[in-house]
């Protein structure tokens, strides 16, 4: 039975509920949480909710001099029962009531790593039961060994020179790109596939997120004014949240590419481009940070180069509107 038919089933045409940012788009009402300590609660009506649910992103790793290209961050976990949603990955319904009254937490991205590990991201929930995993933090060093990425909701990606991309959380994301050596790091896990490898056809790309039907364009009155163009751009129609954060790369004497941002929200990696201080790198050379409020993955940097910061999480809830 459709949400609706349980609704009208219900004798109800309509939910009433407070919590987060209330937008109405076509057929739906949307709450969005983008910080924590609030609450999804109903007053009246009963039925289903659909919900997309998404930890904060892991940051970049970054080196010292001499140090070495760096893994981007994984994307945070996503939890989503959405009909958008592959069914193995689908989470089960979430019938609600007016004695609903939900808890709701939204994990901050994790920050870029300073001769190390990016950080990792931290976790969002929608109530005790459903809890997204904080993104792994992308592999980072401050001398030539090799540093794997971290493990999260998606792993992070590893370093050059055999940095092992890290493990995601079953059910919430993919792992992070290994670093097999050469010239690059591993891109970061998406929600919806694995960070690439440095040294295969994807050099380092963050893994893609994951579609969830909940569009970016109508929601965006709830995110604020100044990242609303960039957040909407990578939501986009489908709803894709938690892309991996690109791997910084070098490919060969080419020194103008990088590992790029999985889509939804993950970063672009560093692209090594004078030696030997990145100090001065322009902007449009360094790694980018995930968008904020897509759980997206930062970018991994390369020697004194800036780091990369994981994009915070977001928890929305839908229903007939």
């Amino acid at each position: 039975m459709g949400i609706m038919q349980m609704l009208m089933g219900a004798g109800s045409t309509s939910i009433e509920a407070t919590g987060g940012t209330k937008v109405t788009d076509g057929s739906y009402t949307y709450h969005v949480f983008l910080s924590p300590g609030s609450n999804f609660t109903v007053s009246a009506s009963e039925g289903e909710v659909e919900y997309v649910v998404v930890a904060g992103g892991g940051g970049g790793g970054a080196g010292t001099t001499p140090g070495r290209f760096c893994g981007g961050g994984g994307a945070g976990g996503l939890l989503s029962n959405s009909s958008s949603v592959p069914a193995p990955l689908r989470g089960s319904a979430y019938p609600i009531d007016p004695t609903t009254n939900v808890s709701v937490t939204v994990g901050s991205g994790g920050g870029g790593g300073s001769g190390s590990n990016g950080t990792n991201g931290g976790n969002s929930t929608f109530g005790s039961p459903i809890t997204a995993t904080g993104g792994g933090g992308g592999g980072g060093t401050p001398n030539p060994s090799a540093s794997p990425g971290s493990s999260g909701g998606s792993g992070g990606g590893g370093t050059e020179t055999g940095g092992s991309g890290g493990t995601g959380t079953s059910g919430q994301g993919n792992d992070g790109g290994d670093g097999p050596g050469g010239s690059g790091g591993g891109g970061g896990g998406g929600a919806g596939a694995v960070g690439g490898a440095a040294g295969g056809p994807a050099k380092g790309n963050g893994g893609d997120g994951l579609a969830t039907g909940f569009p970016g364009p109508g929601l965006g009155p709830a995110i604020p004014a100044p990242l609303r163009p960039a957040w909407e751009s990578a939501v986009g129609p489908t709803g894709l949240f938690a892309g991996g954060g690109g791997g910084s790369y070098q490919p060969s004497a080419i020194k103008d590419s990088a590992g790029l941002g999985g889509s939804g929200g993950g970063g672009r990696g560093c692209i090594w481009y004078s030696t030997p201080t990145n100090s001065g790198t322009p902007a449009t050379y360094k790694a980018h940070d995930g968008t904020g409020y897509t759980g997206g993955g930062g970018g991994g940097t390369v020697e004194d180069a800036p780091s990369a910061a994981g994009g915070d999480g977001i928890v929305i809830i839908r229903y007939p509107a």
